[in-house]
């Protein structure tokens, strides 16, 4: 199956900085960075996923054939979507990896989403983002929190 997302340069409009930071030839010291979106990185020691869902569509027209089946009709791609699901132990990572999520979605804008190789999957639309805290604090502050987070491809106008 191939990738009907075309390789677009993005590079010029982002700042993957920290993708340079992360590659090492000592692996000891390398960060696991495992995707990003926006200046939100999604790293193994701190808000870290443990499930991604990915739904890609292909759009067809239904055209009626007198006295035979109905034929279909390619019309290309239709929507692309990633579903993430995690955990964050806020002792180890802080409480705000939510919220950093929330931030960017709030700004209405599709973002970059960068995969762990370096290469840019496109601009992806933040459409919600859910929570659950839990193993309370004394204070209310979660020792837990597990998110979710669903994303759709924003869909450029190439060429």
């Amino acid at each position: 199956m191939t990738d009907y997302l075309p390789n677009v340069d993005l590079s010029a409009d982002l700042s993957v900085d920290w993708l340079s930071s992360s590659i090492s030839s000592d692996t000891s010291k390398t960060t696991s960075i495992l995707l990003s979106i926006g200046s939100v990185q999604f790293a193994m020691a701190k808000t870290a996923y443990d499930r991604l869902t990915r739904s890609s569509g292909w759009r067809w027209a239904k055209v009626a054939r007198i006295g035979r089946l109905p034929a279909r009709q390619s019309l290309g791609p239709d929507d692309d979507s990633i579903e993430l699901s995690g955990m964050i132990i806020t002792e180890r990572s802080g409480c705000d990896g939510v919220k950093q999520l929330r931030d960017l979605m709030s700004t209405g804008q599709p973002w970059p989403l960068i995969a762990s190789s370096g290469h840019i999957l496109g601009r992806w639309c933040i459409e919600s983002v859910g929570e659950t805290q839990s193993k309370l604090h004394s204070d209310g502050v979660p020792r837990k929190q597990t998110f979710s987070m669903k994303l759709s491809v924003y869909g450029e106008d190439y060429g």
